[in-house]
């Protein structure tokens, strides 16, 4: 999967279940790899979302592991595919 797919794929799980505030552009250059990279560590990263019916997402809970599994499916491909780009 390439970064442009990995990242709408993210967007588009994201919009599923109603996960606002996290919508990633494409990563087009070394710089705006670097920008998506940073939204990786620390406390409130994108490491945090976490999709569940709990967190007020549109969301069955027997769904939840399935969704939650592909985002850091996701989240981890991006992270390998920017780290990739921003050298």
């Amino acid at each position: 999967m390439e970064l442009d797919e990995a990242i709408k794929s993210f967007n588009e799980l994201l919009s599923k279940y109603g996960v606002k505030g996290w919508k990633l552009s494409e990563v087009r250059t070394a710089s705006s790899a670097r920008n998506v990279l940073s939204k990786f560590g620390g406390m409130g990263s994108i490491n945090d979302i976490y999709i569940c019916a709990a967190n007020g997402h549109n969301i069955k809970p027997e769904h939840e592991m399935q969704a939650n599994t592909e985002l850091h499916e996701l989240l981890e491909r991006i992270y390998e595919l920017c780290k990739a780009k921003a050298q």
